[in-house]
């Protein structure tokens, strides 16, 4: 049986949590890997061209937030004209957001927030360390996907009865 390297590191992670050890931080190659299979799976549902092959991020470097946003915009990118509806507006901290993230990803991280795809008050926003364990970096891709499905497709009135227009 071979084992994968990040699920080698996830396996590792939950052990470490598991022994009251704090998780050592994702490397830039298992988030890259990740994103591609999250990226991989969205666009083959949406029907959108998958990423050009290009190559794995390779190394042991520690991932940082402003890796993760500029992944989850760049999918967001590509998977934009797939919007079915828009959202409701979502208030951004502007501050929170100057404060505690640089300058090179301020202007992707208000998109990502302000189209619901990343929480105004997560990790990826207010985060205190510029590391992430892997139940940030699964929390951060799970909600980006739920969001993304939900900004994809129309609900139906069959199943959501609610959304019918005579009101009953």
């Amino acid at each position: 049986m071979t084992v994968r390297a990040p699920a080698l590191s996830v396996a590792l992670a939950l052990a470490a949590i598991a022994l009251g050890q704090a998780p050592a931080p994702v490397t830039l190659a298992d988030l890259d890997t990740a994103w591609r299979r999250v990226d991989r799976a969205a666009a083959a549902v949406l029907q959108v061209a998958p990423l050009t092959a290009g190559t794995v991020e390779e190394g042991t470097r520690p991932a940082t937030r402003a890796d993760l946003i500029d992944r989850l915009d760049r999918s967001f990118q590509r998977f934009r004209t797939k919007v079915r509806s828009t959202p409701r507006a979502i208030p951004i901290d502007a501050r929170a957001i100057e404060t505690r993230n640089p300058a090179a990803v301020r202007e992707r991280l208000e998109r990502l927030v302000a189209w619901g795809l990343v929480p105004p008050t997560g990790f990826l926003v207010t985060g205190p360390a510029d590391t992430m364990t892997p139940r940030q970096v699964g929390n951060a891709l799970g909600h980006f996907v739920s969001r993304l499905a939900e900004l994809t497709h129309r609900p139906s009135s069959r199943f959501s009865p609610d959304l019918m227009s005579d009101g009953s």
